[in-house]
């Protein structure tokens, strides 16, 4: 009895670990590459906004409108994104 379970537990792990027989499961756990634009919709307060996600950035925009704010991952990783945000919000002030 105990060697009977023993098997099937290796037998279980064995074909578990496996993706559609030919990927193990470590690579089939890879993240999906972004190599076209992801569209979602969210609520802030009580307006909906589109956020676009793409290669080049991400971009959030007012329902219905077709100017947002616009964000490059090269700006936002080189800290640049802060200093715009910042410069925007201070011209928009006045």
């Amino acid at each position: 009895m105990r060697r009977r379970f023993r098997i099937a537990a290796l037998q279980h792990r064995s074909t578990s670990m496996r993706y559609n027989g030919d990927r193990t499961f470590r690579e089939a756990r890879a993240m999906t590459p972004l190599d076209k634009p992801l569209r979602r919709q969210l609520r802030i307060g009580d307006q909906a906004y589109t956020l676009i996600i793409d290669p080049q950035g991400l971009k959030l925009v007012e329902k219905g409108k077709r100017k947002g704010v616009a964000l490059r991952w090269d700006e936002l990783v080189s800290g640049d994104a802060a200093l715009a945000s910042a410069l925007q919000a201070s011209l928009e002030d006045r």
